[in-house]
């Protein structure tokens, strides 16, 4: 299976409802999705992104393309993967409905929208990130995504299961720090579960740039982000530096011009105001893989799953 490609907000919205309209059951196998001209219509689109979306879906193992037909919802793990709990849902819908009328004299309908409310609220999903900036741009990413809520935490903060908050059963963390906080709450109850994130390819430096380094902490941290950041192909010569004190290193290696420094996060929110408004401090910034989202959804325990 291809690598599904990467999408934008817009067509991530036509993805999501896709496979919420097929994990549901409302499109089944073999039945063709909406004509772009359609689909245009139905999401408020333009073709590029309606084809971008189906793409993606294609990529995924839930549809099929056929020359001059269209696409078509198609069978295999992917499907049954995403719907597998469809039947007991139903059964479990029908049941909690007849109880919610008898007890309430409510709607269902409204009484389930109140109770997706009060789940958005609750915070038994954390994501932990070696600072705090950091750790709320994924907590962000993934309340956005799966339309959960999501507590940020540092991971400098667990170094033992009673300091992860009463309520998170499932910690998200990235790779880089998956090894410590699995050894700092080993033999707790608490789920954790590794995701991948990639620099994000926002990072732009100025055209005078010649030459830039990579700062963190520590010394593997900063190769990971500099492969990260070379991956980006971003065209100058990447060297990295381990420093403790920021600022000073900053005056002095900022005197050359065309020299620029991209800072790991946590690095760059410990700056004073002045440096971080400096035009040739940058923060790299991470986001999760497009990749990781159905993982992520199935270590939540989303019914439905999520097509990243």
């Amino acid at each position: 299976m291809d690598p599904a490609p990467r999408i934008d907000g817009k067509a991530d919205a036509v993805v999501s409802d896709c496979v919420y309209q097929i994990a549901t059951g409302k499109w089944e196998p073999g039945e063709r999705l909406p004509t772009v001209r359609v689909a245009e219509r139905r999401w408020g689109v333009d073709r590029r992104t309606v084809m971008k979306a189906y793409a993606h879906l294609q990529a995924r193992g839930l549809v099929v393309s056929r020359s001059r037909s269209g696409y078509f919802v198609r069978t295999g793990p992917t499907l049954e993967r995403l719907a597998r709990h469809r039947h007991e849902l139903d059964s479990l819908y029908a049941k909690l409905s007849e109880e919610i009328v008898q007890e309430t004299g409510l709607a269902p309908a409204g009484v389930f929208r109140y109770f997706a409310e009060l789940a958005r609220r609750e915070k038994s999903v954390a994501f932990a990130e070696c600072s705090r900036t950091q750790a709320a741009g994924h907590a962000r990413e993934v309340e956005t995504r799966l339309g959960v809520g999501c507590l940020p935490l540092v991971t400098g903060d667990l170094d033992r299961a009673s300091r992860v908050p009463a309520g998170v059963r499932t910690l998200l963390v990235s790779t880089f720090h998956i090894g410590e906080l699995a050894a700092a709450l080993e033999g707790s109850n608490i789920a954790i579960h590794a995701v991948p994130i990639a620099a994000s390819p926002d990072l732009e430096l100025p055209r005078s740039t010649k030459e830039a380094v990579v700062l963190e902490w520590d010394a593997t941290e900063a190769k990971n982000i500099r492969r990260d950041v070379a991956a980006l192909r971003l065209g100058v010569s990447l060297r990295t530096k381990t420093v403790r004190e920021t600022e000073p290193f900053l005056e002095t290696y900022l005197q050359t011009k065309g020299r620029v420094a991209i800072l790991a996060p946590r690095l760059f929110g410990a700056l004073s105001d002045t440096w971080r408004e400096h035009p040739r401090v940058l923060e790299v910034r991470f986001t999760i893989l497009e990749s990781a989202w159905p993982e992520i959804a199935e270590a939540i325990g989303l019914p439905l799953g999520v097509l990243g």
